[in-house]
């Protein structure tokens, strides 16, 4: 669905989303093995972009992608 959601972004005219998806819509980075140094590095990014202080770096990389703005996330635990 990301390749779907750039396409539109870059040709709203030319693409459109059915609305359907499936299976897991997940990201990675490919880390060669036997680097815990920069596998750590990798880990603390991601996390402090999605989950941290700093989620207007990601935010900002969603939209610039996507055109999407992803949902305010709210510190504490989850409600119940």
């Amino acid at each position: 669905m990301s390749s779907l959601k750039w396409f539109m972004k870059q040709n709203p005219d030319k693409y459109l989303d059915a609305g359907y998806g499936w299976n897991p819509q997940t990201y990675s980075c490919a880390v060669k093995k036997g680097d815990p140094d920069w596998l750590k590095f990798i880990d603390t990014t991601w996390n402090v972009a999605m989950f941290g202080h700093q989620n207007e770096i990601f935010d900002k990389a969603f939209f610039d992608y996507f055109g999407l703005k992803p949902p305010t996330r709210e510190p504490g635990f989850p409600k119940i």
